[in-house]
């Protein structure tokens, strides 16, 4: 639709308030639907609403939607322009924002149903009237638009489903991620504490130095050969000096016995 909006007002927001005036349990609204299909198509209504219980009558309703003053303006020039669709129609409705249109403006048996926050109130009552019966194009362009809204709601729920399975994949994902750093930095924590053992215990600060081959050698030798690593503890250093004092003693004798 042309023209600028009137307070606003979407043509969506007047097809929301029309799925609530005729809701799918009690009856079947379509929007855009030709008086035919293919090449024999003339005319289109914006709307068209079906009851579907007997206590509805089983009535046609046929709407046009303008939210725009040019636009009303425009149809009114020539309000046939409606009849093929009008004819099979029980009533006939103008849906517009509220003040656009005063009801003496329209033709004398439409109705005018205004959108004021959020719903469609009823400013004229349209005439009921007798239709004709509807022709099998008019009933293969209703059933081919409902196939349509049916393809429409099922490409609608396939996007939801895919964005919701979307939205679990990266919840796991930033599950993961978070698990991943919280090991990292835990691990690093580890790290640094053993480096503050090892500066405490020997005075070499590994964060600042860059070890020679021969440091890494001698670290690799003392993991592979854990029994030589534990003569370097405490009981382990005592007993190399009583060994050390014994051999001294040793060498000692020996000297005193060899002649000067």
């Amino acid at each position: 639709m042309s023209g600028e909006t009137s307070a606003g007002v979407q043509a969506e927001d007047i097809r929301l308030a029309l799925r609530m005036r005729f809701p799918e349990r009690s009856h079947a609204l379509l929007f855009e639907v030709a008086d035919a299909c293919g090449s024999s198509q003339s005319r289109f209504a914006d709307a068209i609403a079906i009851g579907l219980w007997p206590s509805h009558g089983h009535r046609l309703d046929g709407m046009e939607i303008k939210v725009s003053r040019g636009d009303f303006l425009r149809e009114m020039k020539d309000p046939t322009k409606s009849e093929p669709i009008y004819q099979f129609c029980h009533r006939y409705w103008l849906c517009c924002p509220k003040g656009m249109v005063q009801p003496s403006e329209l033709p004398e048996t439409w109705g005018l149903l205004e959108f004021s926050g959020g719903s469609l109130r009823e400013k004229k009552k349209a005439t009921v009237r007798e239709p004709v019966a509807p022709s099998y194009a008019f009933v293969a362009s209703l059933l081919r638009r409902h196939a349509g809204q049916d393809e429409q709601m099922l490409a609608a729920h396939l996007k939801a489903e895919t964005a919701r399975i979307h939205e679990s994949l990266k919840r796991s994902a930033d599950v993961t991620i978070e698990r991943e750093i919280s090991m990292r930095v835990r691990r690093a924590d580890e790290a640094a504490t053993k480096l503050v053992a090892i500066k405490e215990a020997t005075g070499i600060d590994l964060t600042s130095f860059v070890p020679t081959q021969q440091w890494i050698e001698a670290i690799r030798f003392l993991h592979a050969n854990p029994s030589f690593a534990a003569t370097f503890t405490r009981r382990g250093l005592a007993r190399l000096r009583e060994q050390a004092e014994q051999l001294s003693a040793e060498i000692g004798a020996v000297i005193d016995g060899v002649p000067e």
